[in-house]
């Protein structure tokens, strides 16, 4: 299911950063878990998170090089509709299932 913050009639009162929100809607929601795209790990304070009982992690990209027409060279980080274009959808499913792992926000951090 997919909810709108807005229409969940929230107290957000307590928000002091970009990285309150993801929290505050957790709690609210009674999740113990949130999990974001790894390049938002700056807005994040995890000892926050630990001290309200919910544990963060990060979608990791691990991308694997696909052929992309005739271009010489791999460039990485386009969109998916690049590999939607030279991929097969069976390729891109499991590229997708198999391209990402969750890891703690310091793990991030230490690269």
């Amino acid at each position: 299911d997919v909810l709108q913050a807005s229409s969940l009639g929230l107290d957000f009162s307590d928000i002091r950063g970009p990285g309150d929100w993801a929290l505050q809607i957790t709690k609210a929601l009674g999740g113990d878990e949130y999990v974001n795209p790894c390049g938002g790990v700056d807005i994040f304070d995890a000892l926050d998170y630990q001290r309200n009982g919910v544990d963060i992690k990060f979608l990791k990209p691990h991308l694997e090089p696909y052929v992309q027409g005739r271009r010489a060279n791999f460039t990485e980080g386009l969109s998916i509709i690049d590999m939607l274009m030279f991929c097969s959808l069976d390729d891109v499913g499991n590229r997708i299932e198999q391209s990402y792992s969750l890891v703690d926000p310091q793990e991030l951090k230490e690269i």
